[in-house]
């Protein structure tokens, strides 16, 4: 009697600590695998954060490697390691990636893991070997074409920027493994430090800050932006924010360098001006009239110009231009993140498909899309057998497609028999 009490009241007890942890999970709403209790011992511990909201995948994962870094997609055949995060930052990426539906384009996804990037300068393993074994080589093609060209060394400066622009295509096309995206930005705008001063994020926030770097270049350019223009309400808060200034505000001459020549003409032709060929004839002589600034408002909707000012004094030991090019860079990282993720998991979800509902397949091909790079054409030459899936993607942003292959069928007896006889 004594045995059965204390059997029942231990089984009691355990069933009581199974309703308690239950009970933790569905408050925090995540439950984690740690390294004590999977792997453990180990190189990599995993860690599964399981989501139920609408628009997520429904199970996501990361890796936790023995050197502080966090693999996000370790169920991919490329594989994510992004170091200078926690876990809380890693799991934070790990669920923009998995958003789904029509509202998260790849491009949103990108927009979205931008402001972690910036204010958490992570680094991601797996990029940084890519520009460390690919860049040199696109800087010497580069040299080396612009030291051989006949043209160079005696060009304009407008003809050095064509030429550049053939060198520069030149250079990364000659690349064996090439992502698709802004290679010349991930080769020639690779900042030493990636710290964007915290003090100016928090002052203006990040949208308005990428929004004043996206067009601070070149310094005093004049914008005519439209009520209808996608970037009207954010040019009305930089002004708010004393980052740009409006219409009136503007030195006129600015807003007539601006014009046309014919614009510039329709002006003043009440006046009989002396012929005017030229810009550098026309802003002088309407420049010099009394009444210029109403002539030029009678044409241009002078609330729809808009110039940036410079940042603030205590802002002054900021380098616009290291700014802009670390926000550049960074973009293209968070670009190569999401369609790197996105491929692999695309591709893995895919495999499962083929391998539950159609028994017909019998290997595996690759096809390579219309910008694809030496590497990945070469790959796409063979047949794989269909228990040797190949690992896609081939690489970092590579965008090839799996598809399946099937053995031909056998010509019926009765058909072969046919063609015998005739």
């Amino acid at each position: 009697m004594w045995i059965w009490l204390i059997v029942l009241c231990g089984v009691l007890a355990l069933v009581g600590v199974v309703i308690q942890r239950r009970m933790a999970n569905t408050e925090t709403g995540e439950s984690l695998s740690s390294a004590s209790e999977e792997g453990e011992g180990t190189e990599e511990s995993a860690l599964v954060a399981k989501r139920d909201t609408a628009g997520e995948r429904e199970v996501s994962a990361i890796t936790a490697t023995k050197d502080g870094g966090w693999i996000i997609n370790p169920e991919s055949a490329f594989r994510l390691t992004l170091y200078g995060i926690d876990q809380a930052t890693a799991l934070r990426i790990k669920h923009i990636l998995d958003a789904t539906g029509a509202e998260w384009p790849p491009s949103a996804k990108v927009d979205a893991l931008l402001p972690v990037i910036v204010r958490s300068h992570l680094r991601c393993k797996e990029i940084e070997a890519y520009i460390n074994e690919f860049r040199p080589v696109y800087l010497k093609t580069l040299d080396d074409l612009q030291r051989t060209s006949p043209e160079w060394a005696t060009a304009t400066e407008q003809g050095r920027k064509e030429l550049l622009a053939s060198f520069r295509a030149h250079a990364l096309a000659s690349l064996d493994t090439r992502p698709r995206g802004n290679l010349t930005i991930l080769f020639e705008d690779t900042p030493n430090d990636l710290t964007i001063d915290a003090a100016l994020l928090d002052r203006f926030g990040y949208d308005l800050m990428q929004l004043y770097l996206r067009h601070a270049d070149p310094p005093g350019k004049i914008y005519l932006l439209s009520r209808k223009h996608p970037d009207r309400a954010g040019f009305d808060e930089l002004v708010n924010h004393g980052l740009a200034i409006r219409g009136p505000e503007i030195p006129l001459h600015a807003i007539v360098d601006t014009l046309k020549l014919k614009e510039i003409k329709a002006m003043v032709a009440d006046l009989n001006p002396p012929p005017l060929t030229r810009k550098a004839q026309a802003i002088p002589y309407l420049l010099a009239l009394p009444d210029a600034k109403d002539r030029v408002a009678r044409v241009a909707p002078l609330q729809e110009y808009f110039q940036l000012r410079p940042l603030p004094p205590e802002f002054a030991h900021v380098d616009l231009q290291h700014l802009a090019s670390a926000w550049r860079y960074m973009r293209e990282i968070a670009t190569l993140l999401v369609d790197t993720y996105t491929r692999g998991h695309d591709v893995v979800e895919q495999k499962q498909f083929y391998q539950e509902h159609d028994a017909g397949v019998s290997g595996w091909k690759i096809v390579p899309d219309e910008d694809a790079c030496p590497y990945c054409k070469r790959s796409a030459e063979r047949t794989y057998p269909v228990s040797q899936a190949p690992r896609i993607p081939l690489h970092l942003g590579c965008h090839c497609q799996l598809v399946p292959s099937y053995t031909p069928a056998a010509k019926p007896v009765c058909e072969l028999q046919a063609v015998e006889i005739v």
